[in-house]
């Protein structure tokens, strides 16, 4: 697959794919991956994710 560029298309359900092309996380990966860094578990994040980075009081 050649990389992006004025002849590269979108897939035609960027939801349905984890990618789009070879380099580009589709729209699902990329939830995927943003929800994961926000709210995820020390397997996903760690030590902390961005939320408890942001409001734990700890």
């Amino acid at each position: 697959m050649a990389p992006c560029g004025p002849t590269s298309s979108y897939c035609a359900d960027r939801s349905k794919y984890v990618f789009w092309d070879a380099y580009h996380p589709s729209d699902a990966a990329n939830v995927l991956i943003a929800s994961r860094i926000l709210d995820g578990d020390p397997a996903d994040i760690s030590p902390v994710n961005v939320r408890q980075l942001l409001f734990d009081d700890a």
